[in-house]
C-alpha cells in the first residue's frame, strides 16, 4: 500500500511509475504500535483491548474498520 503502480487513473498513466498516496487515516500511531500492551492484544486477539487503545488514539473505529 502507499504507491499505485500503473493504474490507469494514476498522474502518470500506465507507464509503471508510482505515486506516493497520504498516510491512511486509519493508520495507527507508532507509539501504540510499540505498547507492550497493545502488542500483546494483538498477539492474543484481544479485539476489544485493540479497538480501546487505538480508538484512545483518535482512530475512529470506522476508520480502523476500513
Amino acid at each position: 500500500m502507499g504507491t499505485v503502480m500503473g493504474d490507469e487513473s494514476s498522474p502518470h498513466g500506465s507507464r509503471g511509475d508510482t505515486v506516493d498516496l497520504p498516510p491512511s487515516p486509519a493508520q495507527l500511531p507508532r507509539r501504540l504500535l510499540a505498547d507492550p500492551a497493545f502488542l500483546r492484544a494483538l498477539k492474543i486477539r484481544d479485539f476489544s483491548v485493540i479497538f480501546s487503545m487505538a480508538n484512545g488514539a483518535r482512530v475512529s473505529f470506522n476508520r480502523i474498520a476500513e
